[in-house]
Order: C-alpha cells, then structure tokens, then sequence
C-alpha cells in the first residue's frame, strides 16, 4: 500500500492452509505449508530410547558374544546361583554391619563400665568405613576384574569377622569391625553390578527384584 508521506510499506502475511471441499461440505485443512517434519511427528510414537521388540522378537541387549565363558551365555541354573550367593553375601554383611544395634545392650555386658562410653562406637565407625570400601572396590572391579575383587572382600569379611570373635579388648573389636565393614562396602554398589552383568536388559528388573528378596 501508498502511505501518505510518499513511502510503500510492505505487509508479510503468514502462509495460510489450503482449504478444499464442496459447496455442501464443511471445508477442512487439505496442505500446510512449512509442515513439521516426519521426524517430529513419529517423535510422539517413541515409547523410550532402546529397541526391545523387534518382528516380534526379543532384542537382545547387550549382545552376547560367541565365547562360551560370556557371562551372558551362562546357564539359567547358574545366573540363579550366582543371584543367591551374592545375594546371601551381601544379606550377611549389612546384617553384621548395621544390625548390632538390636543386641547392642548384650554387648555392652562385655566390657568394663569405662568402655561404655566407647561402645558406641561399634556402631558409628562401621558404617562410616562402609564408604571408603565402596569407593575403592568398584574402580578396582573395573580395573582388574569383577572375580578377584569379590573374592578378596569375601576373605577379608571371613578373617575380619573370626578377629571381631576372638577379640579380647573394645579397641580390638572396633578395628576389626572397620576392616569387616570394608569389605562389607561392596554390597552397595558391585553385588548389584555383578547381577546386571550376567542378565540381559529386558531381564534385569526381574533379577535384580530377586536379588533384593535374597537380601532382605
């Protein structure tokens, strides 16, 4: 259009839908121009970021390599296994760790008055020693392997729990319950771990659902 002072000034629409449809029937939006992209719009249809079905059939995720010794190609009945005694592994060692509050009067009993002050102990620095052992067992797991590092924290709870029973002093009794609790650590983080590395990824809830009922 002409202004009045002499200048044109432009007007930019933006694009309208086509519209099609008879003289009896509503009109309706046939075409947009500048349509989202097909990406976007199946964007709505993704459920999550991993594929699990495929033609009616399992993906299996991570995929499991020919060598017999993959964990992931081992027996149901030894998967089964291996859930019951980590399982069983890590039950023991919280219950050791965070349980001696429930006969923590029984063991008072067998220390001197001045001790008691000291008792308390027992349950504070095992628990905080639980942190360091965690820290330190999963980079080595990573390292060196998931076997050796389980297999060593297992005889570290066996020899620090027989030094905890054939302790004759609070002192005594108190470090050996920082070194059990050190071991103990791995129940948090690689018992777990050691669960998702023999399952695939459809099967892992389920498993580590069982775990859980082992432990508790």
């Amino acid at each position: 259009m002409q202004a009045n002072m002499g200048r044109s000034i432009r007007v930019f629409l933006p694009a309208l839908p086509k519209l099609t449809g008879t003289k009896d029937d509503e009109p309706h939006v046939d075409t947009i121009e500048g349509s989202v992209t097909k990406a976007l719009a199946q964007e709505d249809q993704a459920y999550g970021t991993v594929q699990l079905l495929q033609g009616g059939s399992i993906v299996l995720i991570p995929t499991p390599s020919p060598d017999p010794k993959d964990p992931l190609n081992l027996p149901t009945w030894h998967k089964y296994l291996i859930i019951f005694v980590v399982a069983s592994y890590s039950a023991i060692a919280v219950l050791v760790t965070s349980g001696l509050g429930a006969v923590f009067p029984s063991v008072l009993k067998e220390y001197t008055p001045e001790d008691a002050t000291r008792a308390t102990d027992l349950l504070t620095y095992p628990t905080l020693f639980m942190r360091p052992g965690n820290l330190f067992s999963m980079p080595l797991c990573v390292t060196i392997g998931r076997r050796p590092v389980f297999l060593m924290s297992m005889i570290l709870l066996l020899l620090s729990g027989l030094w905890c029973a054939l302790s004759m002093s609070l002192s005594s009794h108190i470090a050996g319950r920082n070194f059990y609790s050190i071991a103990a650590g791995q129940s948090e983080a690689m018992a777990p771990f050691l669960i998702e590395e023999i399952h695939f990824l459809h099967e892992r809830s389920a498993k580590l659902s069982w775990f859980i009922g082992v432990q508790t």
